[in-house]
């Protein structure tokens, strides 16, 4: 069951679901352009993955990119992107038969605000690293360089009602500027779990925490030489936990699964590898993934890519995977 108990009391979070928002979402064109996972025409795998499809996302709009997280609606139709400079996206989305993006749009961007409904306008303020869907169809954010979840009330257009802010993990306050609650993911009860992509114990582990009934408990995430930047729960209750490792100026990635009761205080999580790639495959600064049920309630894996602002050197990529059964 959904449960507010987490959520900080502030005079700003007063305010009543009506209250407008300083700026308003405005209407945004994107390109969708398909795109090969590699050239090998056989069926595209790696690991338990099967690649479906996917696209190259543009849009003129200077506002467009470093896009660091998504949800996807379960029917599949709807987009929803964070990015690390404190925009987001909410969009159309069409796909193919096989679950594989096709286009984006009628699409909206605007700023995210605060629990006063003021835009996040100072870089401090406006590094949005996790997205997760609650279960009453609002949304959790999380924030670097100022560390912080806030959780933004369902509404017709996302992100337009004031948030409040979550209770914060302990200790997260010592986290470095850029390496703290890169990924978050929400069980259907409403429990969260948040892991740190570079706030690290004294073993080189990834500090890590999962929502217990009253508060925050920490466990660790065993290093591997990949650092979490996104995660997702599935329909079964496992987590998924995508990974990325960046060396001679090439990307890798890697998907890995865990279940919900090894997320434990204390614990040291080590997950089972799914999929890892790396060039030639196609890949890039990944950061963002979510898993919806497609046809015949197969498992669909989509990811997306942070550009930061570089293309061609980087590109916003939308891809789709089918998981394949253990």
């Amino acid at each position: 069951m959904f449960s507010r108990r987490r959520l900080l009391v502030t005079a700003a979070a007063g305010l009543t679901a009506s209250a407008q928002p300083s700026c308003a979402a405005e209407p945004v064109e994107i390109t969708a352009t398909p795109v090969a996972f590699r050239d090998d025409p056989e069926p595209q795998r790696v690991g338990r993955l099967t690649y479906r499809g996917g696209v190259v996302l543009n849009s003129l709009d200077e506002r467009f990119g470093g896009w660091s997280d998504l949800e996807i609606s379960p029917a599949g139709d709807r987009l929803t992107m964070i990015s690390d400079t404190g925009f987001f996206l909410d969009a159309s989305l069409s796909l193919d038969e096989a679950g594989a993006p096709r286009g984006v749009g009628p699409a909206l961007i605007g700023k995210l605000i605060d629990p006063a409904g003021r835009p996040l306008v100072s870089r401090r303020a406006s590094d949005a690293e996790g997205l997760a869907r609650a279960p009453d169809g609002g949304f959790y954010v999380s924030f670097e360089a100022w560390h912080r979840i806030m959780y933004y009330p369902p509404g017709p257009i996302p992100f337009q009602r004031p948030p409040q802010f979550v209770v914060p993990p302990p200790g997260i306050d010592g986290a470095p500027s850029n390496g703290a609650l890169e990924a978050i993911a929400a069980w259907p009860d409403g429990g969260l779990v948040a892991l740190a992509e570079e706030f690290r114990d004294a073993a080189g582990n990834h500090r890590a925490w999962i929502d217990g009934p009253i508060r925050w408990q920490p466990f660790t995430w065993a290093q591997s030489g990949y650092s979490p930047t996104g995660a997702t729960v599935l329909s079964d209750g496992s987590l998924l936990v995508l990974e990325r490792r960046f060396a001679l100026f090439t990307f890798a990635a890697r998907i890995v699964q865990v279940s919900r009761t090894a997320c434990r205080a204390g614990g040291r999580v080590e997950g089972i590898e799914i999929a890892t790639w790396a060039p030639p495959d196609l890949v890039d600064n990944f950061e963002g993934i979510t898993a919806r049920l497609g046809r015949d309630g197969e498992t669909l894996i989509y990811l997306v890519s942070d550009d930061n602002f570089l293309s061609p050197l980087q590109r916003t990529l939308l891809l789709c995977f089918a998981l394949r059964p253990a």
